[in-house]
């Protein structure tokens, strides 16, 4: 891939509202998403749309939740003080051509049944998956253990 054709917020930018509407802007420039590929956070997020997020918000800044903010410090050599992430939204989920959510392990069987079985609600943002028309989930055995059916 082209460094061209990579595009990144600076979570440090002074303006990080302006930030979201750069990375709206390239992203209609380019025609919208073609291939989104998402995991799933340990509640039920994804990127750092967390419980709460509208399924009608494009890029933004997110307030993390407790669990995000506890899971996040493994990604830290010491504690970080976590507090806000910026991502782009569940309206460009929607509007991307194809989603494919990756899940594996038993930590994550009782996230993929809420996500697949569960209540489509953004208070589980990843239950959006269920009304995306070409969303596929792909899990391996573990991770699939608590579904029905």
């Amino acid at each position: 891939i082209s460094p061209s054709q990579i595009h990144l917020f600076d979570s440090l930018a002074d303006d990080l509202d302006g930030e979201c509407m750069k990375m709206d802007e390239v992203i209609a420039e380019k025609g919208g998403i073609d291939l989104m590929i998402v995991g799933i956070g340990m509640n039920g997020h994804i990127g750092f749309n967390e419980p709460g997020a509208s399924f009608e918000w494009y890029s933004h800044v997110m307030e993390l939740d407790d669990t995000t903010k506890s899971v996040g410090q493994k990604y830290f050599a010491s504690f970080t003080n976590l507090h806000q992430g910026i991502t782009i939204g569940l309206q460009h989920l929607q509007d991307a051509k194809r989603v494919l959510l990756l899940a594996n392990g038993h930590k994550k069987a009782e996230l993929i049944k809420q996500t697949i079985q569960g209540e489509l609600t953004n208070n589980f943002p990843a239950s959006i998956m269920q009304i995306h028309p070409n969303g596929v989930v792909m899990v391996d055995v573990e991770a699939a253990g608590l579904l029905d059916g």
